[in-house]
């Protein structure tokens, strides 16, 4: 008797699935059910995960649809042999009583210093061109500078193009909504929100404003160790290279 075996599909007999007895053992007058067809399962791709697959990984979309932006330079490869050879930059944002604060952040990787913070109540491309124009402002840069950044719409604004390129930066972009693309960036967030932005509520957006270029001038660059920088902070590191390697001159 295969009454509930899955394997007598193969030889003629079916499944009890509520039918008499006599309809099941074929008993007087009792047609013979015939055997159901064997199941067919479809695999249908998944857009996200299943096309397009290099080495088991999704495809990484390079731009916006029908919009032609700069490469990737940078390639998860956070690191730098000089001062202002790579920057990173990117937007967050955090609540206060009486709205939100927008800050733009740029960063060295060289030794993870924010060479530039902007604060603003929206988040346009002013936002992110006087970031610009505070790093360029700040820093001595001796060579090509590389400034990184994510698809956001104010870094492939018109706009921020410009402005990148009347200073002669080299733009580069990560791919479409992959954070690991800008994870020095991503990995500074994370630290600035356990720190100092979680630890309270926020009445106003100008407290919330200086409390974060605090953190940033005070803790951040001149007093926070890294253990990518030997466990000293990235004012020490920048000091400590400085003193050991001599920068060059322009004519």
């Amino acid at each position: 008797m295969c009454r509930n075996d899955p394997m007598a599909t193969n030889s003629g007999c079916v499944p009890d699935c509520g039918r008499s007895p006599s309809g099941i053992l074929g008993g007087a007058g009792a047609k013979r059910t015939p055997s159901p067809p064997p199941k067919v399962w479809w695999s249908i791709p998944n857009a996200r995960t299943d096309c397009g697959k290099t080495n088991g990984s999704p495809r990484r979309i390079p731009n916006l649809i029908r919009v032609n932006t700069p490469a990737d330079l940078v390639n998860r490869q956070f690191t730098a042999t000089r001062p202002n050879e790579l920057w990173c930059t990117d937007i967050t944002e955090h609540p206060a009583r009486d709205g939100k604060v927008y800050c733009c952040a740029i960063l060295d990787c060289f030794s993870r210093m924010i060479v530039a913070r902007t604060f603003s109540t929206t988040p346009d491309t002013a936002l992110v061109n006087n970031a610009v124009n505070m790093a360029v402002e700040n820093r001595k840069r001796y060579g090509a500078t590389i400034l990184h950044s994510d698809h956001g719409s104010q870094f492939t604004s018109w706009s921020f193009g410009e402005n990148v390129g009347r200073w002669g930066l080299l733009a580069s972009f990560g791919t479409v909504g992959d954070c690991y693309d800008n994870a020095a960036m991503e990995s500074f967030w994370a630290r600035m929100q356990v720190e100092l932005l979680n630890t309270r509520k926020w009445a106003t957006t100008l407290e919330l404003a200086a409390a974060i270029a605090d953190y940033i001038d005070n803790f951040y660059n001149a007093e926070r160790r890294h253990s990518y920088l030997g466990n000293i902070s990235p004012t020490e590191f920048e000091t400590l290279w400085t003193s050991t390697y001599s920068v060059p001159q322009l004519a």
